[in-house]
């Protein structure tokens, strides 16, 4: 394979000249392993022999054909949290194969124009294995610790949600189920309103057509009542009057009492009459006087007839004519 980026070139060099210095052997590179005991996997980068360097600042003991666990990186320094990462993988390989890590290499290399063939080195020798498999498992145990929490909130944020948009559909529901029935009800009240505005429409039109009958009933008896009352202004002389249009004593029943003495004054008007008087009809009756405690009590009567005629129009009045009459005694 032919490396194009310039900073891969870099690092590889760097590599080459770390393997170089310290005669590294490899064995395995970029092996998957698994843990068992504590159910976690990874990708070992490589495990291989290693010889001491006589650089103390990268060796600070002298060792030969070291079996070691190996890590490159490639970020811009090394951090703690490595330690953590190879003894986790120093434990799952010793489970699988039984394996006895002597030394744990975390190796940088340089890809920058700076550090171009250069690499910085971290050993972790045996005695450092068991703190940094502990640290490892309590960020493990603290990892799923968090992350069924993460689950737990997340499951009740759903039922949260659920509910929520459980609510959200009810209420919809509800509110159109009232915008239902208030259109409903709108449209119940319209109706009445219509109802009642019919009646009332009804009602005024009645009212008019009945008024329009009563004025044209008034307009027909208008004459006839005007000439009633054009009679009642005329006096009639009762001795012009034929027989059956005058009055007489005989018109009131004595029931007791001493008789009453009745004098007709009547007054005749200066047109003479030409017309036939209709005979006396229910409606005439004699009124009394007011009653006194006299022996002889008067009744002062008037009495209008109407008269019809084709020649002209009369009234005929009749005015304060004592009728005799007998009234009962207290």
């Amino acid at each position: 394979m032919i490396l194009t980026d310039e900073r891969a070139i870099q690092a590889v060099k760097a590599a080459l000249r770390w393997m170089k210095a310290h005669a590294v052997q490899w064995l395995k590179t970029e092996e998957k392993v698994y843990s068992l005991e504590f159910n976690f996997a990874g990708t070992m980068d490589g495990l291989a022999y290693v010889d001491s360097c006589p650089d103390p600042a990268c060796c600070t003991q002298e060792f030969k054909h070291s079996l070691c666990l190996i890590d490159f990186k490639t970020s811009n320094q090394l951090k703690d949290e490595y330690c953590l990462q190879t003894a986790a993988y120093q434990q799952a390989l010793q489970e699988e194969h039984g394996t006895i890590i002597e030394n744990r290499w975390l190796l940088r290399l340089g890809k920058s124009d700076e550090e171009a063939g250069k690499f910085e080195t971290w050993r972790l020798p045996a005695e450092t294995f068991d703190e940094d498999l502990s640290g490892f498992i309590a960020c493990l145990r603290l990892t799923r610790i968090t992350k069924a929490i993460s689950e737990r909130m997340s499951q009740q944020k759903s039922g949260i949600r659920a509910v929520k948009k459980e609510q959200r559909e009810t209420a919809k529901a509800l509110a159109k189920e009232q915008a239902k029935l208030q259109k409903a009800m709108d449209k119940a009240a319209a109706k009445i309103a219509k109802e009642a505005e019919k009646v009332r429409v009804k009602a005024e039109a009645k009212a008019a057509r009945e008024a329009l009958k009563a004025q044209k009933h008034m307009e027909k008896i208008m004459p006839v009542t005007t000439a009633i009352m054009k009679m009642m202004a005329v006096d009639i002389d009762s001795a012009e009057l034929p027989e059956g249009a005058r009055p007489r004593t005989d018109d009131v029943e004595f029931i007791g009492g001493a008789p009453c003495t009745s004098t007709s004054n009547l007054k005749k008007d200066s047109t003479p009459l030409d017309t036939t008087v209709p005979p006396r009809g229910p409606d005439w009756e004699p009124a009394c006087a007011t009653l006194s405690s006299s022996p002889s009590p008067t009744i002062q009567e008037k009495k209008t007839l109407p008269i019809e005629s084709t020649s002209s129009t009369v009234e005929t009045k009749y005015e304060e004519t004592e009728i005799p009459c007998k009234l009962p005694m207290e």
